[in-house]
């Protein structure tokens, strides 16, 4: 069942969804570690936590993209 064409491309749109989604992620956590407006009444996320995440998620939609 794994050979049939459809079931191929549904598991590489998936693995390119789930990389785009990672990158979304990746995205929020560097702005949300380094874009926040000093005003803001919202505390930042550490800069080493929101760094770690922000490459973690990097990590993982590199990974899912290069399953596909």
């Amino acid at each position: 069942m794994s050979d049939h064409p459809g079931h191929q491309l549904g598991v590489i749109l998936v693995d390119i969804m789930g990389a785009i989604l990672m990158l979304f992620a990746a995205t929020g956590w560097l702005l949300g570690t380094f874009a926040m407006p000093a005003e803001s009444k919202r505390h930042a996320v550490p800069r080493l936590k929101g760094v770690r995440e922000a490459l973690m998620a990097a990590g993982l939609a590199v990974a899912f993209y290069a399953i596909s």
